[in-house]
């Protein structure tokens, strides 16, 4: 479960005077367990109730009609948006040239190369790298920083070389029109997609079209695995090395490291299974140029509209089934306790949202469950959109849900992805998961969402957050964003045994990646030893050490 950052709503709420939400009202006293205990007792009784005859696979099957046969179909009121898929035909032509070629290639050779060939200068580049801004952290003379400045952009250079030597051993795994830019055709995408015109839409259409044929890749016919994040990754990876400067960024070492473990990973299947996910790939995307140049021909309208139509049904099928429960849901909590209210929406946002990536310690949940709790008495966060397709289907007058923040938070349109109707974890709102893992899950977010009500952090006040790992290509949408600003890094716990650390550190046998100041102005290194990162500061004359929080998978921001 990973997070999607940009929403429907986004540019609406850039325009709107965001002020910093004050606590909660909402308290509570007595035992800890007993509350959970009291709430999975009636998150029981709710799952019985609302998610009766089969509901989830109801929603599955409505889910599976919608989706249809796999092809997209841009939308232009009530018929296809022929100049959308026009405008894009000719890559489907090169684009099977691409895969038929690249299959041809891989066939030549007699075997992959090894991890070792294709890695072993890679990571000697980034181990000198890493070491140059190792001493430029160090804060030496004007002079020295200079020379060692220059020998970074010398490695740089030796390090774009090696990507380019590298890329073309792992040709088969690049992706159709490599490098794409995935943040400026998701950029351009956004920045239309909500607008009203007639120019808008078209462009909105042309542009995800061109995404759906770019953002493709090879799968496993037995597990149904997708390459496609390998694929997407290798174009970021390539336009970010080319524009490296002076000292190697965090990202690049980040998404280089991450490349070379998936490959490392991949290569170790063999040459075959590449062949064959080629040779498929080249028969699917021939299926979807087959499917496209026939459903533009003027002589086939009647079929394209037909296709609309059952589209249209298909959609509204979903949509009338899933906001109807959604509906169900919210008026079941409205009727139970506040307190039990509020635990359902941040056990279900902590659940879907960050699920278990942040291990035990639970650090990025409580965050989460923070700003959750800030959108609360946010007016604009707390506050159903009058329109949205929730309201339709409460069949509420305004002051009669006005006053639900927390559920109004939860359903609000356009912050969380997981309420949508065609995202299947919309289904654990009304369907929540009861497999023992699912349940695990929820009882440590349970006690975590009755922690967060009693201890409101005014100083995290944060409202939104992001994870770049979640996104295809590891692109960065926060960098379009305006009027935010990025709330400090901060370290995990201590780290208990601290002696064979500091002695390590002091010894110099550590690799240095980036350093960092947190909300108090404390200076922190972020420093690997053996296989472990941890975030490290000066205390007393002595290096202490904290558990590293991985900002790739949640960042946090602000209102400036």
């Amino acid at each position: 479960m990973f997070l999607k950052l940009f929403k429907t709503s986004i540019f609406i709420m850039l325009a709107l005077s965001e002020a910093l939400a004050q606590a909660p009202s909402l308290s509570w006293s007595g035992n800890l367990y007993k509350k959970s205990y009291e709430y999975k007792r009636l998150h029981k009784k709710f799952s019985k109730e609302v998610c009766s005859g089969g509901a989830d696979q109801k929603y599955y099957k409505f889910l599976r009609d919608y989706r249809g046969s796999g092809f997209y179909l841009p939308l232009l009121g009530n018929d296809i948006d022929r100049a959308a898929i026009k405008s894009n035909l000719s890559h489907f032509k090169k684009k099977i040239d691409f895969i038929k070629k690249t299959e041809k290639q891989l066939q030549s050779i007699e075997k992959l190369p090894t991890f070792e060939e294709i890695s072993s200068p890679l990571q000697e580049s980034l181990r000198k790298l890493l070491n140059y801004k190792k001493i430029y952290s160090q804060k030496l003379g004007k002079g020295e920083l200079e020379k060692l400045q220059k020998k970074s952009n010398e490695e740089l250079n030796k390090l774009k070389k090696e990507l380019d030597a590298f890329f073309s051993k792992v040709f088969f795994l690049k992706s159709y029109n490599f490098p794409n830019d995935h943040l400026k055709n998701r950029r351009e995408f956004e920045l239309s997609k909500n607008k009203d015109d007639l120019k808008s839409k078209k462009l909105a259409n042309k542009v995800f079209f061109f995404r759906k044929i770019v953002e493709d890749g090879t799968y496993n016919k037995k597990n149904g695995g997708s390459d496609l994040y390998l694929r997407s990754t290798l174009d970021t990876l390539y336009l970010t090395v080319k524009k490296e400067r002076n000292f190697i960024s965090e990202n690049l070492r980040y998404d280089l490291e991450w490349t070379l473990r998936y490959i490392e990973k991949l290569l170790k299947r063999g040459k075959q299974e590449q062949v064959d996910r080629l040779s498929d790939w080249a028969e699917r995307t021939q299926r979807n140029y087959d499917f496209y140049k026939d459903i533009v021909k003027v002589n086939n309208k009647a079929k394209a509209k037909k296709l609309v139509k059952e589209k249209n049904e298909a959609s509204i099928k979903l949509k009338e089934y899933v906001y109807t429960k959604q509906a169900q849901a919210y008026k079941w909590w409205m009727k139970q306790p506040e307190l039990m209210r509020a635990v359902y929406v941040l056990e279900t946002i902590l659940f879907n949202e960050v699920g278990r990536v942040d291990g035990p310690d639970a650090l990025e949940r409580e965050d989460v469950a923070q700003i959750v709790l800030n959108r609360v008495e946010h007016p604009f966060y707390s506050t159903l959109d009058p329109d949205q397709e929730l309201v339709k289907h409460l069949g509420l007058s305004e002051k009669d849900y006005k006053d639900s923040k927390w559920l109004n938070t939860l359903f609000r349109v356009g912050e969380f992805s997981f309420t949508y109707h065609y995202i299947s974890s919309v289904a654990k709102i009304f369907c929540p998961d009861m497999s023992y893992v699912g349940r695990a899950l929820r009882d440590k977010n349970v006690k975590i969402s009755l922690k967060a009500v009693n201890n409101f952090r005014k100083e995290f006040n944060v409202l939104r957050y992001f994870s770049r790992v979640s996104m295809l290509g590891k692109i960065d949408m926060s960098t379009v964003w305006h009027g935010y600003k990025h709330f400090p890094e901060r370290p995990g716990y201590e780290v208990g045994t601290q002696r064979n650390l500091v002695r390590l550190y002091l010894g110099d046998k550590y690799q240095y990646l980036y350093s960092f100041t947190d909300p108090s102005g404390n200076p922190f290194e972020v420093v690997k030893i053996g296989e472990k990162i941890y975030s490290v500061t000066w205390v007393k004359g002595r290096p202490k050490f904290f558990k590293y929080r991985d900002p790739h998978l949640f960042k946090y921001f602000t209102k400036k």
